[in-house]
């Protein structure tokens, strides 16, 4: 057992354009599964993405409890805004790029502080806590690059935790 968390992210086709793309991911996802048969009137115009996944991150889940969720930390769905995952991607990048210790530990306390719970993991500020910091800037930029650059869906997030 563990914290386990998770970012996904939904893209709803609303034009046709985009039919191709969709009609790859359903052979893609038959040819895993010889017993999947679709009827041909379904039209399918969304497509669920697993775009992060972390395991005991209690800084981050922190974060999202937070800013997302309302200080309710319940495992269950929250709607993520791209707006908030700037704003994660922002607090992020102040602690990461501060050079000097005390306004880094500043930072840390008023940004990202490590969440304690039964099985949240260590409470540390340590190689662990820099490298989650480090994997989910990576991750975020790329991300929010690629939710740029698609004019012809409509992207939604959502973010969930479970122990």
């Amino acid at each position: 057992m563990g914290l386990d968390m998770y970012l996904t992210a939904k893209v709803y086709f609303y034009e046709y354009d985009n039919r191709k793309e969709i009609e790859d991911a359903i052979e893609q996802i038959k040819s895993m599964s010889s017993s999947l048969s679709l009827p041909a009137s379904w039209k399918p115009k969304t497509i669920v993405f697993e775009v992060m996944y972390w395991r005991k991150a209690n800084a981050i889940h922190n974060w999202f409890v937070k800013n997302v969720q309302g200080g309710k930390d319940d495992c269950h769905e929250y709607e993520v805004c791209s707006s908030d995952l700037k704003k994660l991607l922002d607090d992020i990048n102040n602690i990461l790029n501060e050079d000097s210790n005390a306004k880094q530990e500043e930072f840390i306390n008023n940004l990202l502080p490590p969440r304690p719970g039964f099985f949240f993991g260590s409470t540390d500020i340590d190689e662990y806590y820099f490298e989650v910091l480090k994997y989910t800037k990576k991750e975020l930029e790329k991300l929010l690059q690629l939710y740029d650059t698609k004019p012809n869906c409509i992207w939604w997030f959502e973010y969930h935790s479970s122990w």
